[in-house]
């Protein structure tokens, strides 16, 4: 047996890989696809190259390792081996004969006579390609070898599928028909008296911080120095620190850094600090002049030296309105928190009028810092205990329901799927309920469905808008579209009317 192998590339698409078959000038047509092309994605695809080569009066089959190739030559009984070398050998004897049809052989194949005369061979098209299920069983049930009986029998058997089919497209198609219905805005209110509530309470605290907004000059360092003493007692004295030490001219005192012994008659220099931070305590030599206490008796100052370092700096400080301000605002933070807590520890369906939180005795506040204290910022702590007033929301939808129901006409029905509800506090302690809601007209839309049933969309909208007198334009989906009438059954007829 001669073979042609044809190589599928990967760039091959299915129009190329059929002009390569078509120009095939064997006896079997070997296809090498070694990896995955997109010529061959579909089991047809190897279903029309196998035509294409029966066309040229071929036999085809395929040397591939790719898994799915392999799957779709399975399919349709085409020959397929994992190798190329494994084709060759097997191509002698065992690939089967190209299977016979009208076919013409390729041009210019040898010079014997009547190669270019076509040959006629009638046989059966390959399984699964040309046949379908009713034309094979019209042929072998003998229904179309001519005119008279096989005609009646081919309309006798599609009367019978169309009977058969007849209840699927009876009862399959629905539809759904959309009633947007006019509503109006209905609102009523009730007093609901305190004692048909309930009361919550909730220990409540809060903390802020706030900058001061005070400034002045503030010591911040004492200034330092020394002075020199002499005793005047034939004992020797003792010195404890902290010895004060006056400068008569500026009323500064100043104390000993460390303590010291004087021996009788002798003089000794003594390291001093002023008492009060500050530059004031910055003074000139000699300021210093006299002994506080009993110690000024038998103790003198003979000298003293320049006191230094005292500094001052501005320094913001803490007033009257900072404190007032920081109150203000921890207030208003005190009541948004309380609601929060009652909120949180109220019964599950409890709705709360907020406008009756009040709070049970005087508000507790402590600050870090009083008035006048140098210091950047200040805090406050205000507590308190705070009390509110709720109702139950299945009360309040049953009051707000009956106050609405006496707002309405006959013939409305109301929309409560959409209501709102207001609670509001009286400076008496009650409460007032404000609710609204929609009304809509109430219809009875179960005879429509037995009214337009078999009816074209346009019908029924002319039916269904002469028993509703409301100026509405239905909205009709049949299913399947393409059906151009609505279901005989009038239980696959759905009628949704909604306020709009």
């Amino acid at each position: 047996m001669k073979e042609q192998i044809i190589s599928v590339e990967p760039n091959d698409d299915l129009a190329s890989l059929r002009d390569k078959v078509l120009r095939a000038q064997a006896s079997l047509v070997l296809l090498h696809a070694a990896s995955p092309c997109p010529a061959i994605r579909r089991r047809l695809d190897l279903v029309l190259v196998r035509r294409w080569a029966i066309s040229v009066g071929s036999s085809l089959a395929l040397a591939t390792s790719v898994r799915p190739i392999r799957t779709f030559a399975k399919e349709t009984q085409i020959p397929c081996f994992p190798t190329l070398q494994t084709a060759l050998r097997a191509s002698r004897g065992a690939l089967p004969s190209p299977a016979p049809e009208m076919r013409k052989p390729p041009h210019s194949r040898g010079s014997g006579k009547g190669q270019d005369s076509a040959v006629r061979v009638r046989a059966a098209a390959p399984p699964g390609v040309d046949e379908d299920l009713l034309t094979r069983y019209l042929f072998r049930s003998g229904a179309v070898k001519g005119f008279g009986s096989g005609r009646f029998r081919i309309l006798a058997f599609s009367a019978g599928i169309g009977l058969l089919l007849l209840p699927f497209f009876l009862g399959v198609p629905s539809a759904i028909i959309r009633l947007q219905l006019p509503t109006r805005t209905v609102v009523a209110s009730t007093l609901l008296p305190k004692s048909s509530g309930a009361g919550l309470i909730a220990q409540v605290q809060v903390s802020g911080r706030r900058l001061s907004s005070g400034e002045e000059v503030v010591p911040t360092q004492s200034a330092s120095g020394s002075v020199l003493l002499r005793n005047k007692s034939p004992d020797t004295l003792l010195l404890p620190p902290g010895l004060q030490i006056q400068a008569p001219s500026s009323r500064m005192i100043f104390v000993t850094s460390s303590p010291a012994a004087i021996a009788p008659n002798q003089k000794l220099w003594i390291g001093v600090h002023a008492a009060q931070a500050g530059i004031q305590g910055n003074l000139p030599a000699g300021s210093l002049g006299m002994i506080a206490g009993p110690l000024g008796l038998i103790l003198e100052v003979s000298d003293s030296s320049v006191t230094s370092g005292g500094q001052s700096e501005r320094r913001a400080v803490v007033t009257v309105d900072d404190l007032q301000s920081l109150r203000m605002e921890l207030e208003g933070e005190l009541r948004s928190q309380a609601l929060l807590q009652l909120e949180a520890e109220a019964p599950s369906g409890s709705l709360l009028v907020r406008d009756s939180l009040t709070t049970e005795g005087p508000v507790e506040s402590q600050a870090d810092a009083a008035p006048g204290t140098p210091v950047d910022s200040v805090g406050m702590t205000l507590s308190a205990k705070a009390m509110i007033l709720s109702f139950n929301s299945s009360d309040l939808e049953r009051i707000a329901t009956q106050a609405l129901s006496e707002r309405i006409g006959r013939g409305e029905a109301l929309d409560l799927s959409q209501m709102g509800m207001t609670l509001s506090g009286t400076p008496s302690g009650d409460a007032i309920l404000d609710v609204e809601a929609k009304a809509y007209p109430a219809l009875d839309p179960s005879g429509f469905p037995y009214q337009v049933r078999l009816q074209r969309p346009r019908d029924a909208d002319r039916i269904i808008q002469s028993h509703i007198p409301l100026g509405i334009t239905p909205e009709i989906e049949i299913s399947p579209s393409w059906l151009p009438f609505l279901p005989l059954y009038p239980w696959r007829i759905h009628v949704e009317a909604q306020p709009s």
